[in-house]
């Protein structure tokens, strides 16, 4: 049943992503906020936002949804820091949303392993509960080695190594295999889409993703949001030292994740 919030708000499908930091949700997130009927937030991290919640439901959605949707006009106006704006398009807009969710797909991964008991995930749960309305999940995959990379990069300066950000970048993976097996079996839809492939092809990807979330896609936020997308994926892998070892490793741990499947070292 959708949740009408208000007059003009209609909120028929809520969303969360999950992954890996560095990989593409940023880009992502931005193009579905700058679709006229979906309202995506950068950091309000909604699961963090309940876990403690124990009043009202309708009070929490009320509030969850209200964060979002500020966090999408706030993000538009601070051209500054805010690198996706598509000139001509609907980011921070407050009327006609149909879908609506949040893109900290690490921090969601965080807060359903902190709160997951055993196999269960109760902080999912909790959520569906909450918001009413179907949850659906997006998935943003980067070739592991580029993003291993990027994500030692971003870190190096506090002394760490590319080994230790190989390992947390593959606890992650074991997190969220498991996460992906309790939703499959609570027949909750995913969406994962690979970030080289949704770069190469955004107007496949779009296409996808608006399917996936219920809302119609039309020629001119395609043509908008495709032409705002970069050439082609950054590869920062040869910045980094990977000894055979460890690109040995990789290519093991990869195997265990068929999510990661037909990833190899960039060329």
């Amino acid at each position: 049943m959708a949740q009408k919030i208000k007059k003009r708000l209609m909120i028929e499908t809520f969303f969360i992503f999950i992954g890996h930091s560095r990989s593409g949700h940023s880009l992502v997130g931005a193009l579905l906020d700058a679709h006229e009927n979906v309202c995506c937030s950068f950091h309000t991290h909604p699961l963090k936002r309940i876990r403690s919640h124990h009043g009202k439901k309708s009070l929490i959605r009320r509030a969850i949804f209200r964060e979002i949707r500020e966090s999408s006009r706030i993000n538009v106006k601070r051209t500054e820091s805010y690198d996706f704006q598509v000139p001509g398009l609907w980011q921070g807009k407050d009327e006609n949303i149909t879908a609506i969710g949040d893109k900290a797909g690490r921090g969601s991964v965080k807060e359903l392993i902190r709160t997951s008991r055993g196999k269960q995930f109760p902080l999912f749960d909790k959520l569906r509960r909450i918001v009413g309305v179907p949850v659906k999940v997006i998935h943003i995959t980067r070739n592991p080695y580029n993003n291993i990379t990027t994500m030692f990069k971003n870190v190096s300066k506090s002394g760490s190594t590319i080994k230790k950000t190989f390992d947390a970048y593959f606890g992650v993976c074991k997190d969220v295999k498991k996460i992906r097996k309790y939703l499959q079996s609570q027949g909750v839809q995913i969406l994962t889409i690979r970030h080289e492939n949704f770069v190469g092809s955004p107007k496949d990807g779009l296409t996808r993703l608006c399917e996936f979330l219920g809302v119609a896609c039309d020629g001119v936020y395609l043509e908008k949001c495709s032409s705002f997308v970069f050439d082609k994926p950054t590869s920062r892998f040869k910045k980094a030292e990977w000894n055979d070892k460890l690109l040995e490793s990789a290519k093991e741990h990869i195997k265990r994740y068929e999510f990661l499947e037909g990833y190899d070292v960039p060329a």
